[in-house]
Parts: structure tokens; C-alpha cells; sequence
């Protein structure tokens, strides 16, 4: 199971839990985050809906059914039908914005991805053995040895319905974000997506996204993308 197949379950029934969505709930962070955050919504939507039911409500129905066909009645009526419509929109409508759009480009569907998993490794102090980074590339299907010491964090993740490695390198100007995609990317570019600076290219095995929160320049992002990638060709790529 994929992420895009784990979260249409959950959006189809939040409370739906079977051994594949449980095995890919915990092997992804980013779809535990996504799993917390629908139930919080679905448990919102459902407490602003539990409206006390007022006393002699029949007794109401039936009077207000003996006016229904004169004139000016029922607008009240309408009125609530119009927001409760409108508080349906706006669920489907932050619904959309969780799951990312499939047929979006790949720069913001990493963007869409990014974020949680860069909490966690604020919290990380120490480097990650290569051996642990080496098995998220194998398992993301990169064959080439990455020999860097500045890895804090390495997760296999999935983007664009693909797996990707996703690792937190640690350098003097702060935490950085590589993605390791091994499927095409067209050119070498930059970009700036919901506050985060990127820039993305092409490599022998696919393509390297290097993105940060703060603000950084496209040639010190650039200048790491190109260091992660020699260490690469240095090792095997």
C-alpha cells in the first residue's frame, strides 16, 4: 500500500483500520500526521454538528409545515440549508488541500510533502550511521552509495504515487531537506513554494530536490544538490 491508496481509505471512512493501512501507518510519518489531522477535522465536523434537539420540536414541525406555502416562509429555512451546504464545501475544500493534487508539478507536490518530518529532526542530535541512510536509498530503488556524515534524518516516502528518499542534512546554516527521486526530472531549476526556497535537477538516477525554510540563495542550494550528487559519482553513480 501507497500513500495515495492509505489516504483515499481514510478520507472514504476515517475510522477504517485493516492490517495494510495499520503496516503503512507505521512505516509513514507523514501518514500518521495525515491520519491525525482528518480524525481531528472528521471529530470537529461531528461536534458542530451535535445540536441539542429542542423541545416539542414535532409540535414546531408541524406548525411551521402549516405555513410552509405562504409567502416570505421557509427563507429561514433556506438560510440554514445554505450554511450547512457552505460548512460541507469547506470540509471537501480542506480535504483537497491534505491530499496532495496527483496531476500537480513535481515542486509542489514535494513541497506538499515536506515539513513534518523536519520537526522531528530539530529534535535529532546526532548523525545517522551511513548504513541506515544506505537502506532508504536501496528500499527507494537508488543502488548508488551516498557517503555523507551530515544526514540527521532518511525515511523512505512516497510522492507523485512513487518512493522517494527523503533525508535532513545538517550543515553550519541550518537543516536542508534532500530529495532522492529516482524518476526523470526535464531540467535543472529553481523554486519558491509556501515558504520554501528549493532547487531541483537531474541525475543519473532520477532527480535531487534540495529545499529549506529559511531564506537561501539558489547557488548554496545548488552547491549542496551538486555536492550530494559527487559524492554519488565518487562512490558508484
Amino acid at each position: 500500500m501507497n500513500c495515495l491508496e492509505f489516504r483515499r481509505a481514510k478520507l472514504a471512512d476515517p475510522g477504517l483500520d485493516n492490517a495494510d493501512l495499520e503496516a503503512h501507518r507505521l512505516d509513514c510519518i507523514s501518514c500518521r500526521q495525515f491520519e491525525d489531522e482528518l480524525r481531528n477535522l472528521d471529530d470537529g465536523v461531528r461536534e458542530a454538528f451535535a445540536v441539542p434537539v429542542p423541545e416539542n420540536l414535532e409540535a414546531r414541525v408541524l406548525l411551521r409545515q402549516s405555513f410552509a406555502d405562504q409567502p416570505g416562509v421557509g427563507l429561514r429555512h433556506k438560510y440554514w440549508l445554505a450554511v450547512a451546504a457552505s460548512m460541507v464545501v469547506a470540509v471537501l475544500g480542506s480535504l483537497l488541500v491534505i491530499l496532495p493534487d496527483s496531476g500537480s508539478s513535481i515542486e509542489n507536490q514535494i513541497t506538499s510533502h515536506v515539513g513534518f518530518e523536519e520537526r522531528i529532526a530539530r529534535e535529532i542530535e546526532s548523525y545517522l550511521p551511513a548504513s541506515e541512510v544506505q537502506s532508504v536509498l536501496d528500499a527507494t530503488g537508488i543502488k548508488a552509495p551516498l557517503e555523507l556524515t551530515e544526514v540527521v534524518y532518511a525515511h523512505k516516502c512516497v510522492v507523485a504515487n512513487k518512493p522517494i528518499a527523503h533525508l535532513v542534512m545538517r550543515e553550519d546554516a541550518g537543516d536542508f531537506t534532500v530529495i532522492l527521486m529516482p524518476f526523470g526530472v526535464e531540467e535543472a531549476r529553481p523554486f519558491s513554494i509556501d515558504g520554501w526556497d528549493g532547487h531541483i535537477q537531474a541525475t543519473s538516477f532520477g532527480g535531487i530536490a534540495v529545499l529549506s525554510e529559511r531564506v537561501q540563495s539558489t547557488d548554496r542550494m545548488q552547491h549542496l544538490s551538486d555536492r550530494v550528487l559527487a559524492s554519488l559519482r565518487a562512490t558508484g553513480d
